[in-house]
């Protein structure tokens, strides 16, 4: 009988030390699980980090832009005189970015938020004095200033063409378009008929959009009309 309950006792001994042993084996588990847990969140969280931070500065850098969009660079346009006898001007594109130089000096660079597809120089105005015509991209429709029924402007890039100005003070923005709503892969001048404007003819833009159709535009007292 003795060795009967000192049996049953050492038998009850090691369940005990083998149910803690096997409770300490879970624990563990639980605490490595727990800490690959942590881990594997970390690395998801820094994982989205990076890629939102990726996306947010291609967007910026114009990773996302279109791929027809042809990038225009070196001296597109020269003028002999600038407005208010000014003396003549040139513009260069380089890196999507437009600079505009007084003989050797160059007074003007395109801002810093704008990717410059490509530039001319005319009087689409007829006023006497040619304007420097871009034709860029920019995130958003609008500019400092947006339609009432607008609440937000958008967060993606959008084609624009700017009219600027060049006289004694500078370059300096005359009218700049929200969102041009048609696709123009390239921009060239041209010319109206006398009968196609009140001021007997003048200059026009030719627009061409990525599938190869033409279309004019000309100045119409504050913006640009589609003649055909």
């Amino acid at each position: 009988m003795a060795g009967s309950d000192e049996e049953r006792a050492d038998s009850r001994g090691r369940i005990s030390r083998d149910s803690r042993t096997e409770c300490d084996s879970l624990r563990d588990q639980r605490r490595r699980g727990r800490r690959a847990l942590r881990i594997a969140l970390a690395a998801a969280v820094l994982a989205a980090a990076v890629i939102g931070c990726l996306v947010w500065y291609g967007r910026r850098a114009g990773w996302f832009l279109p791929g027809w969009i042809v990038w225009k660079s070196g001296e597109r346009a020269a003028e002999e005189s600038g407005g208010d006898g000014t003396g003549g001007f040139r513009i260069m594109l380089d890196k999507r970015e437009a600079r505009v130089f007084s003989g050797d000096v160059c007074v003007w660079t395109s801002p810093a938020e704008l990717r410059v597809q490509d530039a001319l120089v005319c009087d689409i105005d007829m006023d006497g004095f040619a304007e420097m015509i871009l034709l860029c991209w920019k995130v958003g429709r609008y500019g400092l200033s947006r339609p009432f029924w607008v609440e937000e402007d958008e967060k993606s890039w959008s084609q624009h063409l700017f009219v600027y100005d060049y006289g004694t003070d500078g370059v300096s923005p005359q009218w700049m378009s929200s969102y041009m709503g048609t696709a123009v892969a390239e921009m060239s001048l041209g010319e109206m008929s006398s009968l196609e404007n009140e001021k007997g003819g003048g200059p026009c833009l030719l627009f061409q959009d990525p599938a190869g159709n033409m279309s004019r535009w000309y100045w119409d007292s504050w913006g640009f009309t589609r003649l055909d």
